[in-house]
Formats: C-alpha cells, structure tokens, sequence
C-alpha cells in the first residue's frame, strides 16, 4: 500500500511537471498493484490525452468500470469523459 502511494505521489507531480511518459509508466505500475484510488485512472487518462496514446483510453475506462460501477460520483465521471472523448474522434 506504502508504494501505491509512492508511486502515486510521485507520478502526479511528474504529471504536474509535463513529464507524462514517466508518469504514465509509474501510474500503470500503481494500477497494477491496486486499483483502489479512481483520480489515478483520471490522471493515467490525462496523460495519454497528452501524449497522444488515444488507443490506450478505451481500456482503462473499461477496465475503471468494471472496479468503480457501484460508485455513482466515478461513473458519471466516466461517462462524461466517453462523451468528450467521442467528440475528438
């Protein structure tokens, strides 16, 4: 639990800092372990928005789905975030 929140930590300031990639490598290690916390999800979804990794999107929503679809507030963020996604295609 100790290096979900390391790995956690770590990737959202290199998140805030524009270095995605790294980001991106520690948020997937973080998913991996524990799929607990669903703002990494959003900032794993961010991140490839920002490197252009579109096809990587439509497996971790759907994957996020399957863990969070008894949490209303996490769905609906999910479903928004469908929508907006189908706008850029």
């Amino acid at each position: 639990n100790n290096d979900v929140q390391f790995l956690n930590a770590y990737g959202s300031l290199l998140n805030q800092s524009g270095d995605f990639q790294k980001a991106i490598e520690l948020f997937e290690k973080s998913i991996n372990i524990n799929m607990s916390n669903p703002a990494i999800i959003f900032f794993l979804i961010s991140c490839y928005l920002q490197t252009d990794r579109l096809e990587m999107i439509p497996d971790i929503i759907e994957k996020a789905e399957k863990r969070y679809e008894n949490i209303p507030q996490v769905m609906a963020k999910m479903n928004q975030l469908k929508s907006q996604l189908l706008a850029i295609n």
